[in-house]
């Protein structure tokens, strides 16, 4: 009696896991992906980019205090 639950579980677990495998490789082909994948490659050089962005915006602002003063 306690193995057919326990076969009827192993088999609801194998089609949840084959149901999740397509779901992943459609998820993989999916632009969404892609998108991801590109910022998770260049996450360091828009980082960069922000730091530089923000010490630029700085120096101006201490310019445009001293030429006011």
């Amino acid at each position: 009696m306690i193995w057919d639950y326990i076969k009827k579980g192993n088999s609801i677990m194998k089609q949840k896991q084959k149901s999740r495998l397509t779901s992943d490789r459609e998820y993989k082909e999916s632009i969404w992906f892609r998108i991801e994948r590109f910022f998770d490659r260049h996450n360091h050089l828009m980082e960069f980019i922000r730091t530089i962005l923000a010490l630029m915006v700085l120096c101006m602002q201490f310019y445009i205090l001293t030429r006011l003063g």
